[in-house]
């Protein structure tokens, strides 16, 4: 083995001198979310035997996948990179030390080692761009905005990996709520490289924190040609676009999105199932008929096992399986979630602890909703929600469980005081909620508030509440 750098000034423990490039156009077309970068891997494997960050970056992709059993071909790459760890470079090491975290159960971990690489290394993309994926899965939005903002002055215009990085940055602004910024940051990146699904992705991100469903739906449409050849990440950019129709009232337009864009049976990567699973649930909150549709994605879900790698992923898994009318499903719905509950109370996993304060209670009380039990799904919601960050996901993604809790509270209690004081509060924070504006005015009308009656629909006149 021999000691080369790459045109970022990084040095590498590797075969040839030709090595850390051909490292360095894998994690490109990582960040392009391009079809070929698994090809590019292939060739990276093949021409560098033994070089200890292939090893790396391929435990890497097999942890993407969010699998135990492929969890442990993960830790079987960590070990086969540090045969020989006193050869190789500081920086090397601690990259797979995240990987054998990770793959050990705790990404938490993981992401606090990738955030010491770059903090040491900041033209790192690849410690920046997995730290931003797991501040982005362990709830911690100012740190994927922070993680990035920090390492923006070691870069340049003139760096292939520049616009990448302004558009990971532009999304952690908009999950900080900085919308303004967020907007101007990723219209920056997208003309530099309109070829970006991720600042697509973010821009969609500011269109749907704004409420301009509209605008997000043109957005996506006329940009299709820049995000569609993306890999299985063009899945959730349609998503977005089907969102927009949703939350424009129209569900009817989402479902011919989710039929036509966002529902692949051969597309089971995790973000494609959290895809699936909470589409189709907003489209029937919608008052939309799905079908036959639950049981599709319950199916492409059924043989996971009780991987219990992220609760997000879990939670929507559960979704799925409980709301097929299989019994089979629902079973298996019932099992994973007191697989969940177990492994939080049982593990000593860095991951246990946000099954066991959150992601447990998150998914029984999906289940209790779907399994009609909507008082108790409530009551673990109204409690809950202040916490479900943890989980992690964005704010659009996890919405999906306010809007849950709003159905609930409809079911068991749709005119009382939680009913008025939570249909209250979300016609503030989103504004252009139309169901919820239903929901709320209702309420109202059964109180004696005639003052707050009055109050709330001048407020709903002047949101411009899309028709639905």
């Amino acid at each position: 083995m021999i000691k080369a750098k790459n045109g970022h000034g990084l040095t590498f423990t590797c075969p040839s001198p030709e090595a850390p490039e051909l490292f360095d156009r894998v994690v490109r077309s990582y960040l392009a979310f391009g079809c070929e970068t698994g090809a590019h891997l292939k060739t990276l494997m093949r021409s560098c035997p033994g070089m200890a960050m292939a090893h790396c970056l391929r435990g890497y992709f097999l942890m993407f996948m969010g699998t135990r059993a492929l969890a442990t071909r993960a830790l079987d790459e960590a070990a086969t990179g540090l045969e020989d760890p006193e050869g190789l470079e500081p920086r090397e090491r601690m990259h797979l030390a995240a990987l054998r975290a990770w793959a050990g159960g705790s990404l938490p971990a993981a992401t606090r080692l990738w955030d010491d690489i770059a903090r040491n290394h900041p033209r790192d993309v690849l410690a920046l761009k997995m730290a931003h994926f797991g501040h982005f899965y362990t709830g911690h939005s100012r740190n994927i905005r922070d993680g990035v903002a920090r390492a923006l002055d070691f870069w340049t215009p003139k760096d292939a990996e520049y616009s990448f990085l302004r558009s990971m940055y532009a999304f952690g602004l908009e999950e900080s709520g900085d919308y303004v910024r967020a907007e101007r940051v990723v219209r920056d990146a997208l003309d530099r490289n309109p070829d970006d699904p991720w600042g697509i992705h973010a821009l969609a991100h500011v269109y749907e924190a704004t409420e301009r469903f509209d605008t997000g739906v043109r957005c996506l449409t006329e940009m299709e040609r820049n995000w569609k050849p993306a890999n299985n990440f063009r899945y959730h950019v349609a998503w977005h676009r089907a969102l927009f129709h949703y939350e424009a009232g129209d569900p009817e337009a989402a479902l011919e999105a989710f039929d036509a864009d966002v529902f692949d049976p051969e597309a089971a990567e995790d973000l494609d199932l959290c895809n699936d699973a909470s589409l189709l649930l907003r489209i029937e909150l919608g008052g939309v008929d799905v079908g036959d549709r639950w049981a599709a994605v319950a199916t492409k879900v059924e043989s996971r096992g009780d991987d219990l790698m992220m609760p997000f992923v879990d939670t929507h898994v559960v979704l799925a399986l409980a709301s097929s009318p299989d019994p089979g499903h629902r079973a298996r719905a019932r099992a994973l979630t007191e697989a969940m509950h177990r492994y939080g109370a049982d593990s000593d996993e860095g991951n246990a602890v946000c099954y066991r304060d959150v992601g447990a209670e998150l998914a029984q009380a999906v289940l209790n909703y779907r399994e009609g039990r909507a008082e108790q799904s409530w009551g673990t919601l109204a409690a809950l929600l202040d916490r479900v960050q943890a989980i992690g996901g964005s704010h659009a993604q996890r919405d999906l469980f306010w809007e849950i809790a709003a159905d609930a509270l409809e079911q068991s209690e749709p005119y009382g005081a939680d009913a008025v004081a939570f249909y209250g509060a979300r016609s503030h924070s989103r504004q252009r909620d139309g169901w919820n504006w239903q929901r709320y005015l209702a309420a109202l009308e059964n109180s004696d508030r005639d003052d707050a009656l009055r109050a709330a629909r001048i407020r709903y006149q002047a949101a411009a509440v899309p028709a639905g």
